[in-house]
């Protein structure tokens, strides 16, 4: 998907916001974990629409996002990057990652944080989307 001068590209499944550490502070999940969960899920039909389908949304509800966070951006904080997601059986973001932390990354995991996308095929289903920002 190409909008706005940024690709999304091959959706699947996370900055911890529910899992607790012993300290009552936020305990991500590790990325390669979160990314080996996503891509397990693409190898299933239902896997596969689902990625096509979150791909989509993230399309239509993050276009603005995309402009927004990459305006004013260093050529640095352009690069490549991945987000995983650990979507609710509600749609909620449970848990976002992404890699490298770049301040795009960043500004967009926040921004996926803040709302809802489709419900998943089943509850903390991980997604990932691959970001390529050209200019």
């Amino acid at each position: 998907m190409r909008a706005a001068g940024w690709l999304c590209t091959g959706v699947m499944g996370a900055l911890a916001l529910s899992s607790l550490g012993a300290k009552g502070t936020p305990k991500a999940t590790p990325f390669e974990t979160a990314m080996a969960a996503s891509k397990s899920n693409l190898e299933s039909p239902e896997g596969q629409r689902y990625d096509e389908q979150f791909g989509r949304w993230f399309g239509e509800h993050h276009g603005d996002t995309m402009v927004r966070c990459t305006k004013g951006a260093k050529p640095d904080d352009l690069r490549k990057f991945d987000l995983l997601v650990r979507v609710s059986g509600e749609g909620k973001a449970e848990e976002v990652l992404v890699s490298p932390q770049t301040s795009v990354a960043r500004c967009v995991a926040e921004e996926i944080r803040k709302g809802a996308s489709v419900q998943p095929p089943r509850p903390s289903y991980w997604v990932r989307v691959e970001m390529t920002i050209s200019p």
